[in-house]
């Protein structure tokens, strides 16, 4: 039986930017971020690997991580029409992470710390990460 863990990872919420309590009046969504691409095999879970088998279709290195232009999806705004200044990606929306790689891998330690800034940034979404690296180190 598998089992799931939800984090608040952010508990104080006092120092929202004024941006994020803005009205939005659009639906949320579902929505896949892919900040990263190309990930390692490190458990017997990943022998099926779906990015893995479409990357070597296609002539890719798998192995190879590298930033996507989706880098910064959440935080990225209108800027013009009738949503000016809304974020592209509604209130209330559900975002999952990293479907091409996974959130903890080591060669995207340097990119994370902006990660994690653009998620506390939009504590009006919920991310949702799947990772097979859940014990740094």
């Amino acid at each position: 039986m598998e089992t799931y863990q939800q984090m608040d990872l952010f508990h104080d919420n006092n120092d929202l930017p004024a941006e994020t309590v803005q009205a939005d009046p659009r639906p949320p969504l579902t929505v896949t971020w892919n900040l990263w691409h190309g990930c390692k095999k490190v458990s017997p879970g990943c022998a099926n690997c779906y990015m893995f088998r479409r990357d070597e279709e296609y002539g890719k290195d798998p192995t190879i991580v590298h930033k996507t232009s989706s880098f910064s999806l959440p935080v990225r705004k209108y800027r013009s029409g009738p949503y000016k200044g809304l974020h592209r990606i509604p209130a209330g929306s559900l975002i999952y992470t990293c479907f091409t790689s996974d959130f903890f891998i080591e060669e995207a330690d340097d990119w994370r710390p902006e990660a994690w800034d653009m998620i506390r940034r939009r504590p009006d979404c919920s991310f949702f990460m799947i990772t097979k690296r859940p014990n740094p180190g």
